[in-house]
C-alpha cells in the first residue's frame, strides 16, 4: 500500500519522531500540533524535545521538502 501524503496528529515524544521516521524515507509528511511554538520551530528545522539525533532526521527532512507542520488541521 502506498500513500501520497502521511498526516500525524501530535508532535511531541511519539508524533515527532514517527513524522520524522516517515519523512527521512521520502514520504511526504504533514504533522499537526495545537502548539504554535513547535508547529515553528518543527518547520525551521529544529525540534523542541530532548530526543537524540532527531535534530539532524529533521533538519534534513524539512530542508527536503518532506516534513512541514501545521497549527490547523483544517
Amino acid at each position: 500500500m502506498s500513500f501520497a501524503t502521511i498526516s500525524v496528529i501530535g508532535l511531541g515524544y511519539i508524533g515527532l519522531p514517527t513524522a520524522a521516521a516517515f519523512a527521512s524515507r521520502q514520504k511526504q509528511v504533514i504533522g499537526v500540533d495545537i502548539n504554535q511554538h513547535a508547529v515553528d520551530t518543527i518547520n525551521r528545522g529544529e525540534i523542541h524535545i530532548v530526543e537524540p539525533d532527531l535534530a539532524s532526521v529533521v533538519k534534513t527532512a524539512v530542508e527536503g521538502g518532506f516534513f512541514t507542520s501545521e497549527h490547523d488541521a483544517s
